[in-house]
This record gives structure tokens, sequence and C-alpha cells, in this order.
């Protein structure tokens, strides 16, 4: 679980930024790839799934946690679960936006 949610962070790095669907994955696999050629040369390649598909599973679930949390926040005056769920779904958009609904 650990891969798809780092992947999912670095896709909602954009997307809280303005970024589209297609930026997002462009920079999750960018990112995914880094971690790819630094396990190649510190670690055996077997050990860990190819760049592509952990962008693959980790933009997807990016969006899902995109969508989920600005939903939540979208019915405003957030009690404190909602804002700790907000956070765990979504932590670059709270770091850029606070918890404030999108516009």
């Amino acid at each position: 679980m650990g891969h798809p949610y780092a992947g999912a962070l670095y896709y909602n790095m954009m997307r809280s930024q303005g970024g589209t669907p297609l930026q997002s994955f462009g920079f999750t696999l960018f990112q995914s790839t880094l971690w790819g050629v630094r396990d190649r040369v510190g670690r055996r390649a077997a050990e860990h799934p190819g760049p592509r598909h952990r962008a693959d599973r980790g933009s997807l679930l990016g969006e899902v946690f995109h969508q989920l949390s600005l939903e939540i926040l979208k019915k405003g005056n957030l009690n404190f679960g909602q804002k700790v769920l907000v956070f765990f779904l979504n932590p670059s958009w709270v770091i850029n936006n606070g918890f404030r609904a999108p516009e």
C-alpha cells in the first residue's frame, strides 16, 4: 500500500496547485521513475515493481483521494474527524489551500 499512497501524494501535489489529471500523472510518472532509478542503483531491480506500474496505481488512487477530499470540503463546517480524513487523503491540498473548499 505504501507505493500507491506515495504515488497519490505526488499526484495530489500537482492537483492541489491546479494541475490537470494528465499533468499530475506526468509528474507522478517522473517522480516514480526517479525512485525506480534509485532502486535499481541501490538495490536489486527484481524487488520492486516498475516505475510506470507504481505511477498508474498512484495516479488512480490520487484522483480518487482528490475527488473524495474535495467533496468533503464542499460540505463546509468540518469537524475534527473530517479534517483528519481530508488531511490523510490529500495533505497537499491542506498545505497549499488549508481546509477551504475549491472555488
